[in-house]
């Protein structure tokens, strides 16, 4: 009698067991893990929630091991969890903790919603990655009982060979704040793993901020507002991960939103080598810009269910791959070719390009079950945090970035310190050409204009006062810009000065010109016009190339001679007429005429004509206002007037006039 007796109370002890699991945590201080095996169920019905429902036929199983490795592999869709749990009695709020849940999922304290992770109604909503430890808060009057945990989860089809299906480890039940505090701890543990990652995304910035800082003192290198793009974006990326798990968002969308981050990525990078190597725009940059932004569709379409993750992570690996292929024998021809920068590059690009193709086969690997681990190749994995190879391969890229960014600005300021010598030199010599004050006659009068065009050029005039009252005068251009330029116009001044000093006629001025500078001009030449003007008014000018004077707003017939230094032994012609009292007589460079606007229209002969009996400052202003592309040079002569009319014109004419 006794012996039965035992053995009653003894089924009756294990009846709740045997009709349900379950596991008592009221005696533990602290958060505790429930390591107790589950009951599990594939399918859907919100009976399954009930505390009376029997679910004593349902498999067991443990929840640090993923289903598939429990006899349910490649299965999606719903599934139930069921526990009975013990909780202490206490007066303080308690809560449930749940690890790393990469789907969707509903929690019940015995029938009742306490927690919804994801989305589950209407429609489930596929997270990808939930907050590291997710709180959910058990009703208080739960406190010292028992009651039923069902757990209610969705699991998309995509991933259902890998790591995250349903629960991924023991949940934890303590007080709410233990459970705060206990998230805290894998927030902070979860930081620390993090840091290889944040490392290269600080460098990253960095360095993105340095080339930034270069785009700024140098607005026309825009090789570094691409590298800071490209930088600036890639640390986004890389901190994006951190907001991802603190801040859970749709699976889909955070797979388009990444692919289109990499697209971008790739596209800053590819116009930065493109730029930097001085690679004209070509049908390769082209169609591997169009590529990249049509990449990141077919990767939003799943959410649609037209095709699976799997399907339209191909294209990408494809396009990355082919890309990488393309650039990395464009780099290679470069340096063959001995560019010291495409040298720089080929390795880290293809290192880093080579990783992003790999990566997206890893992941279709992945997600087609075929591999088993998360899609990352790893270089080290210890207990607070692990290296992966993309890693190290987008550092070495960063850092490449920032040695050839700091090589390039270092070569562009010694360019830039020795064109400005170059430039000061230039301009040193340039002021050598025309006279630093026009002189003052008694039957003449001078006005000029030069106005410099932002680079060096050749323009001259000189006016040579002759002892008898008559004048000689000369303006010209020398072919070129730069240095070279105004040092070939210094040695004409130069040559002009002596010559006017032998009481030689123009056509001879010119004769011995030419045959000075065609052993000098190296390829270059020099046009120019001579004038003589006898005190009675007669002039006597002859042309080499340069433009026809004016006299009163005609253009007088001078006949255009060959330019100077083109052909030895060139001779010149001579012409002749007479400057009435008060005629105005102007000399102007093809700076005048060859002003351009910004509709490309010229300001041309015409123009010019019918502004030529203005004075000099005048023309100069409107030709300058038109649209100045090279030096602007007027050089006017004005026949004094009778006696008193003279007077009355030098009071109103300035003793110089010059810009």
């Amino acid at each position: 009698m006794l012996r039965a007796l035992c053995v009653t109370i003894l089924f009756l002890l294990s009846l709740p067991a045997a009709l349900c699991q379950y596991a008592d945590v009221s005696t533990a201080g602290g958060p505790v893990a429930i390591a107790s095996p589950w009951r599990f169920h594939t399918g859907d019905d919100p009976a399954w929630a009930a505390p009376n429902f029997d679910d004593s036929h349902w498999s067991l199983l443990r929840l640090d091991k993923s289903w598939p490795a429990q006899g349910y592999k490649d299965y999606s869709g719903f599934a139930w969890y069921r526990i009975k749990l013990k909780l202490p009695a206490t007066g303080s709020s308690l809560a449930l903790g749940l690890y790393e849940i990469g789907n969707a999922d509903e929690v019940y304290a015995d029938g009742r919603l306490v927690g919804t992770i994801g989305k589950m109604r209407p429609v489930p909503v596929w997270l990808g990655y939930s907050p590291l430890v997710f709180p959910v808060a058990l009703p208080r009057a739960l406190n010292g009982k028992t009651f039923l945990l069902a757990i209610r989860v969705w699991q998309p089809q995509e991933p259902s060979g890998g790591f995250f299906t349903g629960l991924s480890s023991n949940p934890s039940v303590g007080t709410a704040r233990a459970i705060a505090s206990l998230r805290d701890l894998e927030t902070l543990r979860y930081a620390i793993g993090q840091l290889p990652i944040w490392l290269v995304g600080a460098v990253s910035g960095c360095v993105g901020m340095f080339s930034l800082g270069l785009f700024l003192l140098r607005r026309r290198a825009d090789e570094y507002a691409w590298a800071a793009l490209f930088l600036l974006l890639n640390a986004c990326y890389s901190f994006g991960y951190w907001f991802y798990r603190t801040c859970p968002l749709p699976a889909y969308g955070w797979v388009f939103a990444e692919a289109c981050f990499e697209a971008a990525i790739l596209i800053f990078w590819l116009l930065f080598i493109w730029r930097f190597l001085r690679i004209p725009v070509d049908n390769l940059l082209r169609v591997s810009i169009i590529l990249l932004l049509l990449a990141p569709i077919p990767v939003g379409l799943p959410r649609y269910g037209s095709i699976s993750i799997t399907e339209a992570n191909l294209p990408w690996v494809f396009i990355s791959l082919a890309l990488a292929i393309l650039v990395f024998a464009r780099l290679v021809r470069l340096a063959w070719r001995g560019s010291r920068y495409a040298q720089f590059l080929l390795v880290p690009f293809v290192l880093s390009a080579l990783m992003t193709a790999i990566s997206g086969a890893y992941t279709s690997l992945y997600y087609m079950s075929i591999i088993k681990s998360a899609p990352v190749l790893w270089l080290y994995r210890g207990p607070e945090f692990a290296i992966n190879w993309n890693q190290v391969f987008m550092l070495l890229a960063e850092l490449a970035v920032a040695a050839i960014l700091l090589l390039r600005f270092a070569e562009s300021a010694e360019r830039d310190e020795r064109l400005s010598a170059e430039m000061e030199a230039a301009h040193s010599v340039q002021a050598q050409l025309v006279p630093a004050q026009l002189p003052r006659t008694q039957h003449f009068q001078f006005e000029a204009a030069y106005l410099a065009a932002s680079e060096v050029g050749g323009d001259f005039y000189q006016v040579f006062p002759e002892p008898d009252g008559s004048v000689l005068l000369a303006i010209g251009d020398v072919s070129g810009k730069g240095l070279k330029a105004a040092m070939l116009g210094t040695l004409v001044v130069g040559a002009l000065r002596t010559l006017a000093a032998e009481s030689l006629r123009p056509a001879e001025i010119l004769a011995r010109l030419n045959g000075q500078l065609v052993a000098t001009t190296d390829g270059g030449f020099v046009t120019c016009s001579v004038a003589h003007l006898s005190d009675g008014g007669q002039l006597t000018f002859a042309n080499a190339g340069h433009l026809a004077p004016y006299r009163n707003g005609i253009e007088c017939k001078s006949g255009s001679g060959l330019p100077l230094g083109v052909v030895p032994g060139t001779s010149y012609t001579e012409f002749t007429l007479s400057l009435d009292p008060g005629d105005r007589l102007t000399f102007l460079s093809d700076g005048v005429v060859e002003a351009r606007n910004k509709a490309g229209e010229l300001f041309g002969f015409e123009r010019a004509a019918d502004i030529s009996a203005q004075p000099a400052e005048t023309i100069a202003a409107a030709a300058q206002a038109h649209g100045q592309e090279d030096d602007i040079t007027v050089l006017t002569v004005i026949r004094a007037e009778a006696d008193g009319q003279r007077r009355a014109l030098e009071l109103a004419m300035p003793d110089q006039v010059q810009a």
